[in-house]
């Protein structure tokens, strides 16, 4: 588990960011109400290296308006995470393709 420093995240991040209690979640809740939860869940991939996956979640499912501040906070958590440790981040994205037809 990966602790990070709410004080240096809420320096840098637009949204006021809080942890859970046992730290493996941070939350804010943006300008339209949207709430979203950051985490990083460590991972055996990499066998000699610490590695998390990096998860982003909209956890009430709302659409969300452009929102530049949105991405301002997210980077001030995943600066943290850097800044907090030597583990390697890994991200999987997901994209879903409408048919149209």
């Amino acid at each position: 588990m990966v602790r990070l420093d709410l004080d240096r995240i809420n320096k840098n991040s637009p949204y006021f960011v809080i942890s859970t209690n046992d730290s493996s979640c941070y939350k804010f809740v943006t300008d339209y109400n949207i709430n979203y939860a950051v985490s990083f869940l460590e991972d055996e991939l990499l066998l000699n290296c610490d590695s998390y996956q990096f998860i982003i979640a909209n956890t009430n499912n709302k659409k969300f308006p452009r929102d530049p501040k949105l991405r301002l906070s997210i980077m001030a958590i995943i600066h943290e995470f850097f800044e907090s440790t030597k583990a390697a981040l890994l991200l999987f994205v997901k994209q879903v393709i409408v048919d149209k037809a």
